[in-house]
């Protein structure tokens, strides 16, 4: 088996990030324009991860599909190098996991989309942004304390960067109302607080079982504890009624 080129791994990860960075700068805007279309946020809420769980569905069926039929013993994790594929939780261990992947995960990606896309409805897509991006912050403290990872210098440089990089983004921003009512607060805020708490909870997991498992888990039961609390609070989710509309629910 040829071993794995560091340097092409690396830059990999920095095209990914990039990607990543790209994809996630659109959903404010997709959002909006979707509200302006007339679904609202508390459907948008809701069909942004349903349609997630059919693009990540599909990925895992061709990954199955392409697995080789039994695990190598060389594709076991290399816990110096990250190399290779994690190696397999027992079959306790993967109930446990499993259990908090669709719980945990489920609350936590629930709690994001809805506060998200209310704070996106309520102060706009600048503020919230700004209010997200609190979360890098609260992701190294939280680290210290469930990964005992160091904070170090340039840790905590970087994440007063980070977050006087964003608020110096909106603040300077002309011709952009930023209207910071005490409801948008509050949803901005819980979207930040939630977006780190899935940082974490993706770290945790994803050392056992990668970063799709875990993605696909929280996302399908985030969608059914949306459903499941509209359904009991009587809230009406609007369906996209036009191609346009549908387009934009899955570039979203």
């Amino acid at each position: 088996m040829r071993k794995p080129n560091p340097s092409a791994q690396v830059a990999l990860a920095y095209a990914q990030v990039i990607l990543a960075g790209s994809l996630w700068a659109t959903s404010g805007p997709i959002s909006v324009a979707l509200f302006r279309l007339g679904i609202p946020p508390t459907s948008v809420a809701i069909l942004r991860p349903s349609a997630g769980v059919l693009f990540l569905l599909a990925i895992l069926v061709v990954r199955q599909i392409r697995r080789s039929p039994r695990l190598r013993p060389s594709a076991a994790v290399d816990r110096q190098s990250g190399e290779g594929t994690p190696e397999p939780p027992s079959g306790r261990q993967r109930r446990a996991d499993l259990a908090g992947m669709i719980v945990l995960g489920g609350i936590i990606v629930g709690i994001f989309q809805v506060a998200y896309q209310m704070s996106t409805d309520s102060v706009g897509v600048p503020a919230t942004v700004a209010l997200l991006y609190l979360a890098p912050a609260m992701v190294i403290a939280a680290s210290a304390f469930l990964f005992r990872e160091r904070i170090t210098p340039a840790k905590a440089v970087l994440a007063g960067i980070s977050i006087a990089g964003v608020w110096m983004t909106v603040l300077g921003t002309r011709g952009v109302d930023l209207e910071l009512t005490p409801a948008g607060i509050l949803w901005g805020s819980l979207s930040g607080t939630a977006y780190a708490a899935y940082t974490l909870f993706g770290k945790w997991y994803g050392r056992r079982h990668g970063p799709l498992i875990p993605l696909f888990w929280s996302t399908a039961a985030g969608t059914v504890f949306l459903g499941l609390v509209w359904v009991v609070r009587g809230v009406e989710v609007i369906l996209p009624g036009t191609l346009t509309e549908l387009l934009l629910v899955l570039l979203l």
